[in-house]
């Protein structure tokens, strides 16, 4: 399969993952009690954490060797490490749960130590699978592993929401889609033909070592990106928790589109700083910013001015009080211009960015105490905001030093203030207005759709054109 086929394909997988997370979440804030809304969270969020420090970088590790001209070689001892971790994972099921159990100041899972174990074990093969028929170029078959499953517990949910809706029962639903993804990713596994007579101790060790480093990045990265949730997790109760949840949600689209948008340019950002053109690759990241300036900051600011709206549509009048996170925690958008990780890649930094990433840990995990004792749930997204932008400005810094620039050379200050300024201004508008003809979620949605065009079209004009530009040639394009 082509290259374009092969990432139209991955992105559409990605895509129904992320719709069906966001439709199941609509539904079942409005379907489940709050606290067993937040009882269900709890459980998945300690399954992530878990799963992300069990699996010691595998998945990365796969993509690696699978793609290898070892592939015969590398496919069954990769499936043996798989086995070992599965195993393992159910021995530390119970020293798991209780270490969660103290986290979230509850027994539940205790209580269903060998339900989170059995999710566990099946998650190592699982989390394996996309990269694996990536290696083995069946990409094609990703849409089958996406589709499949998460239609079948969308479809199950909504059936939840008529019939029951305790957290137990989401939780048998949830296990019902990950026993079929580990049933479809053995049966693609089994398609290679492993020869497990070729594992070998110096193999596996050379697979562990590859994805261990790989893994403690991952761990502290998604420790870091949910601290804020275990610590409300452990001073408040469910029903609290599952309010600031709720709250502290970043809308999947803004990632999808960052991610597509530096994917096509990281290659060029490698090959720029490899031939030494740091000039050229100054100028490009530069002009990448501005151009995410006139997208990013429209989104942003539309979901904080309107947060009332967005958390309606999103969780019903149950979760109004999860607003003021909302808001506070959107501002974070402002930042999402860059993804700054793709200069330190591409100048062989990673060491640095994984430093960078337990300083921000660090620094967010005090914040939050301090603030959350002070402040109460918002201090926890406030926090997650200031440790944000500190990272950022520490980030920005370091990347001038990696091109022998100043700060204010290899970040567009000037574009980035003025775009929010215009934003908010637009909006602030449009909100008065919105609050004077009266506040129904369908004004709302029009007001705020209305700022992100008129945000968008003028940007355009004062800061970067190059996405309208793009969008009016696909526009003129004839269709064949």
């Amino acid at each position: 399969m082509s290259f374009k086929k092969n990432s139209v394909m991955l992105f559409i997988s990605k895509t129904v993952y992320q719709l069906v997370s966001m439709i199941s979440m609509m539904l079942l804030s409005r379907s489940m009690q709050i606290g067993d809304y937040g009882e269900y969270k709890q459980f998945f969020l300690g399954l992530s954490v878990a799963d992300t420090v069990l699996n010691l970088g595998l998945p990365s590790a796969v993509i690696y060797y699978v793609s290898s001209k070892d592939r015969e070689k590398n496919i069954p001892n990769i499936l043996f490490i798989m086995l070992m971790l599965s195993g393992l994972v159910i021995l530390l099921g119970k020293p798991y749960s209780i270490i969660f159990d103290y986290s979230f100041k509850t027994s539940f899972f205790s209580a269903n130590w060998m339900l989170f174990s059995l999710f566990s074990s099946m998650l190592i093969f699982n989390a394996c699978t996309e990269n694996f028929l990536i290696a083995v170029d069946k990409v094609g078959k990703l849409l089958f592993y996406s589709v499949i499953p998460n239609a079948l517990f969308l479809g199950c949910i909504v059936w939840s929401c008529f019939y029951d809706s305790s957290s137990m029962t989401v939780i048998y639903i949830n296990l019902v889609r990950t026993v079929l993804m580990f049933g479809m990713s053995v049966f693609f596994y089994m398609q290679e033909k492993p020869q497990m007579k070729k594992v070998d101790v110096k193999t596996i060790r050379a697979v562990l070592f590859f994805g261990l480093p790989i893994g403690l990045s991952a761990i502290v990265g998604i420790i870091n990106a949910n601290i804020d949730k275990f610590v409300i997790g452990y001073f408040y109760d469910n029903q609290v928790f599952a309010v600031f949840t709720n709250g502290a949600y970043e809308i999947p689209i803004i990632g999808l589109i960052g991610a597509s948008i530096f994917g096509v340019a990281i290659p060029r950002i490698k090959q720029l700083y490899s031939d030494n053109r740091l000039k050229d690759l100054n100028d490009l990241w530069l002009r990448i910013g501005r151009m995410m300036c006139t997208l990013i900051i429209p989104i942003g600011t539309g979901l904080i001015l309107f947060s009332d709206v967005v958390v309606n549509i999103l969780y019903s009048a149950k979760y109004s009080e999860a607003t003021l996170i909302f808001a506070v925690y959107q501002t974070v958008f402002f930042v999402r211009v860059y993804s700054y990780g793709s200069i330190f890649v591409a100048a062989g930094k990673s060491k640095l960015y994984m430093i960078n990433t337990i300083i921000s840990f660090v620094f967010n995990f005090i914040l939050d105490i301090i603030l959350v004792k002070y402040m109460g749930p918002v201090g926890a997204a406030i926090a997650t905001v200031i440790t944000t932008y500190f990272l950022m400005l520490l980030q920005v810094w370091q990347i001038g030093n990696i091109l022998g620039k100043k700060i204010h050379e290899v970040f567009p200050w000037k574009e980035w203030f003025l775009s929010i300024g215009v934003t908010v201004a637009v909006n602030t508008f449009l909100r008065m207005f919105y609050n004077a003809v009266g506040r129904s979620v369908i004004v709302g949605v029009l007001c705020a759709c209305a700022g992100f065009g008129i945000s968008f079209f003028i940007l355009g004009r004062i800061v970067s054109n190059e996405l309208g530009s793009y969008m009016k040639q696909i526009l003129k394009k004839p269709v064949k």
